[in-house]
């Protein structure tokens, strides 16, 4: 598992821990993620949805500009890289990578990887102070994620 690498989710992770309220298309296993280590807590990913609805997430990027990013990733396609929906899980429940013509997707921006950072730094910090609605079932679930990571 590489940070800032695209990445598909297993179905366990999807219907058990992933918040229903939160981007999915389990038709097509999307959505894809980048993953981001934690920094304090060694085996705890989070990771950071994208969307390409990217009229829907215009005005709210306007008006909470941590919230995420709008980014051409691999060339074709536009998405939102939602900081605002920023999930913790493990490594296990990666399913696959996402790949570009069979070649692992990683993004190697480092001024759009600074960016990323940053906003997703400071929507945990909103999570774990109770300022986001759903910071109890995002801190419930990290909880839950590291008692599983001490078995």
């Amino acid at each position: 598992m590489i940070t800032f690498g695209l990445y598909v989710m297993t179905n366990d992770y999807m219907q058990n821990f992933y918040p229903m309220s939160y981007p999915q298309d389990k038709a097509f296993k999307r959505p894809f993620f980048l993953v981001i280590n934690d920094s304090l807590i060694n085996g705890l990913i989070w990771l950071v949805p994208l969307s390409s609805q990217i009229n829907k997430y215009k005005p709210i990027l306007s008006k909470y500009p941590n919230a995420g990013e709008i980014v051409n990733l691999y060339g074709k396609s536009i998405s939102v890289v939602l900081t605002q929906n920023i999930v913790p899980a493990l490594p296990e429940h990666i399913d696959r990578e996402y790949t570009v013509n069979g070649v692992p997707y990683v993004l190697r921006d480092a001024k759009l990887e600074k960016s990323i950072l940053s906003k997703a730094s400071s929507v945990r910090y909103l999570l774990e102070n109770g300022k986001i609605q759903q910071h109890k079932e995002i801190m419930a679930l990290k909880d839950k994620l590291i008692e599983e990571m001490k078995k």
